[in-house]
């Protein structure tokens, strides 16, 4: 079907695009396909498998992915409670690693997540702040207002958790006492 003549615009590379001339949601979505769909962005499961192979964590739901464990928070909750405390969250790793293209593309990979990416998601662009998934949308967005404990229900963050300590070694018993010396008659 034609486009009337009143909705036409000129071609124009995506990454030129102003908010004003945002593709449509049909539009979006197969400029989304083209971009994931390119050699240049393709990550298999296997691509995830092998990043997360390099990288062990002992946290439940904790993925490692380049020398750190994420958990993805559920939606309600920050990152406080994703990684089990405050104290267990890397707050800078969380702000400088979350846009990378292996978190996101892994995370949604081995989560199920079905989402999808075009130039708005800020994917591997430095952000500020949160780089965050909004629900229902399932779309990746940078919010220099929102930190690791801070961002509102419907929104996901990669958190990066300090991995749990190790247990320390079984203590063994402590050394029998010295026998005392032979009494003298």
């Amino acid at each position: 079907r034609a486009r009337p003549l009143r909705d036409w615009r000129p071609p124009m590379p995506p990454q030129l695009m102003s908010l004003e001339m945002a593709p449509t949601a049909v539009e979006g979505r197969a400029l989304a396909t083209k971009i994931i769909s390119s050699p240049a962005n393709q990550m298999t499961r296997l691509d995830c498998q092998e990043l997360v192979s390099n990288t062990q964590c002992s946290m439940p739901h904790a993925i490692g992915i380049n020398g750190h464990c994420y958990v993805l928070s559920d939606g309600v909750h920050t990152c406080s409670v994703a990684c089990g405390g405050s104290g267990r969250v890397d707050v800078e790793a969380t702000i400088h690693t979350s846009t990378s293209r292996d978190v996101v593309m892994c995370l949604e990979r081995l989560k199920g997540l079905e989402s999808w990416h075009d130039i708005f998601d800020q994917v591997d662009t430095p952000c500020p702040g949160t780089h965050l998934l909004i629900e229902g949308l399932q779309r990746w967005h940078c919010y220099p207002h929102f930190t690791p404990f801070n961002f509102p229900p419907g929104f996901r963050a990669p958190c990066v958790c300090w991995d749990a300590p190790s247990p320390p070694p079984p203590s063994s018993p402590p050394p029998a006492p010295p026998s005392p010396p032979p009494s003298q008659p």
